[in-house]
């Protein structure tokens, strides 16, 4: 999925191999989902799940602002995406985050994609062939605010989460979600005052990592990592320039970033760049 550089929808599924280094696309057909502005996440080492974002063309049943609450599985074994009956599901949404914990999917947050967007801070697991809401149990209860375009990621047993747009501001705050008692604290970070909205967060090795994002009128181009409670910039040597809306994933010790808006907010990034330890 995705768009190109004229904001035209993609309909491709494309399956990276680490092992031979090569792209294939996946001749899906019909079964494909033509979507945007979805997030999708590795259910397990055979399926994915993709939720939410809104049909690519617009039309009477369709309007552009319909933010779908289809949950869709892909098969590896048959190589073919088809939508998931749920009893029940999240609300629709965009700019929403999805990743893997060892209970299951963990969602959180988005907007309803409107005109003047409201921000979500609900959170979800889905497991099984379900969705359950996680509950905040009382109002005292330590809950991050309302927000989309977040970086989120987990390292199993928790999820970290980072900034985002909430009403009216960019936000600064780191967050951790401890899966076992489905709870949320906020985090004293070392360097508070680095808004970033629209960035991407990994895990691997023993750390969190964040990329990319845009921060007031510039594009974040630092790669950094959570050490204790402060984000720490890494010097890497060669980099990707600031770009937003990119994709990042973990394979194996690496981490592979690809496309993305380049800063000027006009030209796409299409390299694949790879951080090995």
């Amino acid at each position: 999925g995705g768009v190109d550089k004229y904001y035209k929808s993609l309909k491709g599924t494309w399956i990276y191999s680490a092992k031979s280094n090569a792209w294939r696309n996946a001749a899906l057909g019909s079964s494909m989902p033509y979507m945007k502005y979805v997030e999708v996440a590795k259910l397990n080492h055979t399926h994915l799940l993709l939720f939410g974002g809104s049909y690519a063309h617009s039309s009477k049943t369709h309007p552009k602002d319909d933010y779908r609450n289809t949950t869709w599985v892909y098969d590896y074994n048959v190589d073919a995406w088809a939508p998931l009956d749920v009893a029940v599901s999240p609300p629709g949404r965009k700019d929403h985050c999805i990743v893997p914990t060892d209970r299951g999917l963990f969602l959180f947050g988005g907007n309803d994609g409107k005109r003047n967007a409201e921000h979500m801070n609900d959170a979800w697991l889905f497991s099984g062939n379900g969705w359950q809401q996680v509950q905040q149990q009382n109002s005292s209860e330590p809950w991050p605010s309302r927000r989309s375009s977040m970086s989120m990621a987990s390292n199993g047993t928790h999820v970290m989460l980072f900034g985002g747009r909430g009403d009216g501001m960019v936000l600064d705050d780191t967050w951790v979600f401890t899966v076992v008692t489905s709870s949320w604290n906020q985090i004293s970070a070392g360097n508070v005052g680095e808004s970033i909205e629209k960035g991407r967060m990994n895990f691997f090795g023993s750390n969190f990592f964040r990329m990319g994002g845009f921060r007031n009128t510039q594009y974040n181009n630092a790669f950094e990592k959570l050490v204790g409670n402060e984000w720490q910039a890494m010097n890497i040597g060669p980099e990707p320039s600031g770009i937003k809306k990119h994709a990042m994933a973990r394979i194996d010790d690496s981490v592979v970033i690809i496309g993305g808006v380049k800063s000027g907010g006009t030209d796409l990034n299409n390299l694949v760049w790879k951080y090995s330890r």
